[in-house]
């Protein structure tokens, strides 16, 4: 053997190892993450965030089993080499069959699945500016913000339908900056997008009996000032995921009920309809979620909001409550239920949806299969929750498309 021949041979011997230890590692990494969103009851590096990963990410799980399976095959001789492809081929069909389920979700609910959705390369990765933001009240020390995101174009004769985003945070975090692609995406559609700051719980402030108050005052804010900007406040929307799902829902039935109040006075307007994601819609219930990777943090984020346990406060749990405040005037509700969310229950959200049907309130549920909370980060989930979300609140928005001024 000729010493170029022996170089090139242990050359390709390097590479095969090196191709082995990346395929391996890759295959590896795909299958935690597959399991963890079959079985969403395991806690563990990797395993733990299954379900949010493929729900946002299937097709990238698919092709990283697949181009595992190639460097193994090239790299591995022998039962090993059967073992690990077995492995892949389980791991990219359990992949292939999490995307196959959420594109038949799509599919059901009329929505426009994109190739880039499937990978995730969409949704609300980038960033936009609203078209202004006005300070509407003054609380708690804070200046609570609304930032407003209008349509393009010639105002309609109508004018536009307002939509008000209510943010999620776990009442203790996050802001109305949040998901502006989100709200430009349904001003592009043709809303006028009302994105709500409203005061944070924490651990000196519980404001489960004031932030209410605050979203009465931004929605009579909107009633007095929204046609100056194109909008109509006769056909308001609500919309919020989580912590804003829950008050979303209970600024929508209380408005309806007549029982919101406004720190700012004003008029209130009713809710034609409102569409939660993943809403907080029992505080008990998560609470009490025994799930070993965010039981404290819910501890912690609904004592704060709370000032204390369900046992210490049962009263302010049930204020805080969406079955407290259902009523025969509640408008229509859209409900997205996440199947493996380990912050909200799907149990709660099923019960909440089941009292609401009971009640005689036109009610839609879309339950996302294998969702994990924030499934509607990006790729197919955002594209179900958009695109679902407009066709609603648009079925209960009265005189649409009417000619420009």
């Amino acid at each position: 053997m000729t010493k170029d021949t022996q170089t090139a041979s242990s050359v390709q011997k390097w590479l095969r190892r090196f191709g082995l230890v990346i395929g391996t590692l890759l295959l590896l990494v795909a299958t935690l993450f597959v399991c963890g969103a079959y079985v969403p009851s395991i806690s563990a590096p990797l395993i733990g965030y299954g379900s949010l990963a493929l729900s946002i990410f299937p097709s990238l799980f698919i092709v990283a089993a697949l181009v595992a399976a190639g460097l193994i095959w090239w790299c591995v001789r022998g039962r090993f080499r059967i073992i690990l492809l077995s492995v892949a081929l389980i791991t990219a069909v359990g992949a292939a069959n999490i995307l196959y389920r959420l594109m038949s979700v799509a599919q059901a609910n009329d929505v426009d699945i994109t190739v880039a959705d499937t990978f995730g390369f969409s949704g609300t990765l980038e960033e936009y500016q609203p078209d202004e933001v006005v300070v509407y009240a003054r609380d708690q020390g804070d200046d609570l913000t609304l930032r407003i995101f209008r349509p393009k174009g010639a105002v309609p004769q109508a004018a536009w339908p307002v939509l008000m985003h209510i943010h999620g945070g776990g009442w203790i975090e996050g802001s109305n900056a949040e998901q502006s692609a989100d709200m430009r995406w349904f001003a592009d559609q043709g809303w006028v997008v009302v994105s709500v700051g409203y005061s944070l719980s924490n651990d000196k402030r519980h404001l489960w009996n004031r932030v209410h108050d605050q979203l009465g005052c931004a929605m009579a804010w909107t009633h007095a000032n929204i046609a100056a900007r194109g909008g109509d406040a006769k056909r308001l929307a609500l919309r919020g995921g989580s912590a804003g799902g829950n008050l979303s829902l209970n600024a929508a039935y209380m408005a309806n009920a007549g029982t919101l109040r406004s720190i700012c006075g004003g008029t209130i307007p009713r809710v034609q309809s409102v569409a939660p994601v993943y809403p907080g819609v029992d505080l008990v219930a998560i609470y009490n979620n025994p799930y070993p990777g965010t039981a404290s943090d819910l501890r912690r984020m609904a004592g704060q909001y709370t000032g204390g346990t369900p046992t210490q406060f049962p009263e302010r749990y049930a204020a805080v409550a969406n079955a407290t405040h259902i009523s025969a005037a509640a408008p229509p509700t859209l409900i997205f239920m996440s199947e493996h969310d380990h912050l909200v229950p799907l149990e709660s959200m099923q019960k909440f949806a089941a009292q609401i049907q009971k009640a005689g309130i036109f009610t839609e549920t879309i339950s996302i299969p294998f969702a994990e909370h924030g499934f509607d980060i990006s790729g197919i989930g955002n594209a179900i929750v958009r695109q679902a979300t407009l066709k609603f609140i648009d079925g209960h928005a009265k005189l649409r498309d009417l000619p420009s001024r």
